[in-house]
């Protein structure tokens, strides 16, 4: 029987690092929460990774691929908080750091609540016939947090990666269709002052021909968070929109459970992929 794990959490002071703390410990897997000092000092950081088998990642964007390179490179399983990369360069150097995981021993786990919240993981044993038009959109609804914090101080902060994300991978999930981006526009209109896109909306092709729109809103009012989907299918269509508070830990007992099960890793990067042509697109 394997021993007890031990989860290196990287950033853990922070908001998502104190959630991470949290459900390890629930889980009954030892925490070494790492207190990460800007900028990044290389040897300790690389250190503390060598530190047990999981390394959790709660730090700013800007250091995800970094600490996720480090960890790959110790052979550790990963659950990071998106995006796990910021750019296609980023995300090719990740592929090959992996090929020589063959037998994908190593887990690398991204944090999407969504699929876990009860209003969308509903839909997924729904049977809409031929899905044909997919409608998905997150409206923010907490501008203050663009001029905040870390995303104030990261010129390159993106609400594609850090929003929209969400969304893409909820109805890659739900669906288990792709999708290719065809077009994407982008403005800033409703966060002054915000150094990149504040709104921006896709048009995707589904592999089964059918079309999806996908809208990432930043600057809806305050209490207006929320996430909404329409599918519509030849024999069912829905619509959903969810305001409550999303469990933030259920993607990581689920990672922690694949790990102890022995259950070949997941290694889904399509919503980043997508998101990441998004951003071309609208930046173009």
């Amino acid at each position: 029987m394997p021993g007890p794990l031990t989860a290196c959490v990287i950033g853990a002071s922070g908001r998502m690092g104190q959630e991470h703390v949290a459900v390890y410990e629930a889980c009954g897997v030892n925490v070494v929460p790492v207190i990460l000092k800007l900028p990044c000092d290389q040897t300790y950081v690389s250190q503390t990774v060598n530190i047990g088998e999981i390394v959790s990642i709660c730090t700013p964007d800007e250091h995800h691929f970094e600490l996720l390179s480090m960890a790959v490179h110790q052979k550790k399983h990963v659950m990071t908080e998106k995006p796990i990369v910021r750019n296609q360069d980023e995300l090719g150097i990740l592929k090959e750091e992996l090929e020589w995981d063959s037998n994908k021993h190593i887990h690398i786990g991204q944090n999407f609540p969504l699929r876990h919240q009860p209003i969308f993981a509903d839909l997924k044993d729904h049977d809409f016939g031929e899905i044909y038009r997919i409608e998905a959109s997150y409206n923010w609804g907490r501008t203050h947090k663009l001029f905040e914090g870390w995303r104030a101080e990261d010129p390159n902060y993106s609400l594609v990666m850090g929003g929209l994300i969400h969304m893409v991978d909820l109805v890659l999930w739900l669906t288990g269709l792709d999708m290719e981006v065809v077009s994407a526009i982008g403005c800033n209109k409703s966060a002054p002052g915000f150094p990149n896109h504040d709104t921006v909306t896709a048009q995707c092709r589904l592999s089964n021909g059918g079309v999806c729109n996908l809208t990432v809103d930043g600057g809806t009012g305050p209490g207006s968070h929320s996430h909404q989907i329409t599918i519509s299918g030849t024999k069912w269509a829905k619509y959903k929109i969810n305001r409550d508070v999303t469990d933030k830990q259920a993607c990581i007992k689920e990672f922690v459970r694949r790990i102890r099960a022995g259950e070949p890793p997941e290694r889904d990067f399509r919503a980043t992929e997508t998101c990441l042509e998004i951003d071309k697109f609208a930046t173009s």
